[in-house]
């Protein structure tokens, strides 16, 4: 009886509670950003670094060829998805089985883009995530091995020619 009696009194708390509670939710902040990094190519102070080897003719490096090896590492995604492993972008212990969490690191991965966007001469690297630290710890680990790549990459490729350039030079 005392209940029926004040059943307005508990539909009301009811009917508040839900509406603060649905007022939150839209009023709160929200939990993940929209990353975009510009990707530009290196400036000509960087540039000059690699003068010594244009000005043997035999090798030429080239801004956009730095560039786009650059976006090449990036793109082929191994790069990504140990980033996100190292730095526990998605929490491991989610996950039943290693596979399952695979295979979202991969779903992860296959969503971050590399764009560009009209009326821009740079490319965008951007993603959706919810934890800016983490994310620029990945940004920064991401533009270090990808450098670091690229640096090996050029330079298996130099001591590839000069390999050629040698065994010409024997033939001769």
């Amino acid at each position: 009886q005392t209940i029926w009696d004040g059943k307005w009194k508990i539909a009301s708390i009811i009917v508040v509670s839900l509406l603060l509670v649905f007022g939150f939710n839209i009023v709160k902040p929200n939990t993940t950003f929209t990353s975009s990094t510009e990707i530009k190519p290196i400036t000509s102070y960087e540039f000059d670094r690699y003068s010594l080897f244009n000005a043997t003719g035999v090798f030429e490096i080239k801004r956009q060829t730095l560039l786009n090896l650059y976006i090449e590492q990036i793109e082929e995604g191994s790069l990504l998805e140990n980033a996100v492993d190292k730095f526990n972008l998605i929490n491991k212990n989610d996950f039943d089985s290693e596979s399952d969490y695979k295979d979202t690191i991969q779903k992860f991965v296959s969503e971050i883009k590399v764009l560009i966007p009209k009326g821009s001469a740079h490319h965008v690297l951007s993603a959706e995530y919810n934890d800016k630290d983490k994310w620029k710890d990945l940004l920064t680990f991401v533009n270090d091995e990808a450098n670091r790549k690229v640096k090996a990459s050029i330079i298996n490729r130099f001591g590839t020619i000069v390999a050629i350039q040698n065994q010409k030079k024997d033939f001769a």
